[in-house]
């Protein structure tokens, strides 16, 4: 894949990504195939792919294309429809630390764990959502290890790709830097984009990532209305899973699949 080499993180020796890997033309996941029998009409970025597509889109893979996975700590490699980016979105290409917590790895974030406001107010919080993930949370945020990582930007990955594929649907789960993530793709999201999915907190739990009121009043003034919020889940039932529809997106078989794995009118 041309330019796919520029995207790969520079971080500890350890954590060197391993060369592109070429698999056969169509990609078998344990979440279905994507595009099987050539009935995908979704072409979907999907950042923060470690824990693989979100639960919506698990049981209708068939209905994507192309998949464009980023995963900062994951090897890049080509399968088929499906493209892995071993790279760190944000809002620019800088170096920052990418802090590595105890635990399976899915808190592994850009921004730091907030740990002083949980400390301060957790005899409330500690109430909030299933106890367990209260009860280990301090553990859990235990940072083993920090390193230092190239971010990118969406819109200039995009543009090394070429404009062979052009995307339809973007899914982020980037752990308090989804914000940073769509400033870094505001051409993508003004021009191509035609759906959002992002995993949005509702209390400060990552220092100085943005509230979902906040994501709102952004990706509103950009066309996007929030159609579909579930309920809370996480620590603390800090988050929501929420996805936005672009107002006035033209009638077309990428829109309707997407209200269909949704269960949008």
């Amino acid at each position: 894949m041309p330019g796919l080499g520029a995207f790969a993180p520079r971080v500890a020796r350890r954590l060197r990504p391993r060369p592109i890997l070429k698999a056969a033309s169509r990609t078998v996941l344990r979440r279905g195939v994507v595009n099987r029998r050539g009935r995908g009409v979704v072409n979907l970025i999907d950042v923060g792919s470690a824990g693989g597509l979100p639960g919506e889109w698990r049981n209708h893979a068939y209905r994507i294309r192309n998949l464009l996975n980023f995963e900062p700590l994951d090897s890049g490699r080509t399968s088929g429809s499906v493209i892995t980016v071993p790279a760190a979105l944000w809002r620019a290409s800088e170096t920052r630390d990418f802090y590595v917590y105890r635990g399976d790895g899915s808190g592994n974030s850009l921004i730091r764990q907030n740990v002083n406001y949980v400390r301060e107010h957790f005899e409330d919080l500690r109430h909030r959502g299933p106890r367990e993930l209260a009860d280990t949370w301090f553990d859990r945020v235990e940072i083993v290890r920090t390193v230092q990582i190239e971010t990118t930007t969406l819109d200039r990955v995009l543009d090394s790709l070429g404009r062979g594929v052009s995307y339809h649907f973007l899914k982020v789960d980037a752990q308090g830097a989804d914000l940073a993530i769509l400033q870094g793709a505001e051409r993508f999201v003004c021009e191509d984009c035609i759906g959002i999915q992002l995993e949005a907190l509702t209390i400060p739990l990552l220092k100085g990532a943005p509230l979902l009121e906040e994501i709102d009043a952004y990706l509103s003034k950009r066309g996007f209305d929030r159609v579909r919020t579930e309920p809370p889940h996480g620590t603390f039932n800090s988050q929501h899973d929420v996805v936005y529809l672009r107002r006035q997106a033209a009638t077309s078989p990428a829109l309707a699949a997407i209200k269909k794995v949704y269960d949008l009118n």
